[in-house]
């Protein structure tokens, strides 16, 4: 059975919160504890989930991984590193 993920969202005002760099606009929202599915969501106390979104031209490019994330929790240092989220296997 092939996994598939939530519809994008169509424009960064979906999201709560939005900033241009460059020629690129990264939008993100703060989803708490729980990651969305298709079949409702998928919840953990260990983790927190910030949805993010990048937009841009079509001819725009941005080479990007989840290294390139991170988050600082009220105010300490230093911020977390981000987690990738992933379908799991059962493996």
């Amino acid at each position: 059975m092939e996994a598939k993920g939530l519809p994008p969202r169509l424009t960064p005002a979906d999201y709560l919160s939005q900033v241009r760099a460059g020629a690129l606009t990264i939008a993100a929202e703060f989803k708490g504890h729980a990651v969305p599915t298709l079949q409702g969501p998928l919840t953990s106390e260990d983790y927190v989930v910030v949805e993010a979104g990048l937009y841009g031209s079509p001819d725009a490019r941005v080479q990007l991984s989840a290294d390139d994330f991170s988050l600082r929790v009220n105010g300490r240092k230093p911020p977390l590193p981000a987690q990738r989220y992933g379908w799991w296997s059962g493996r």
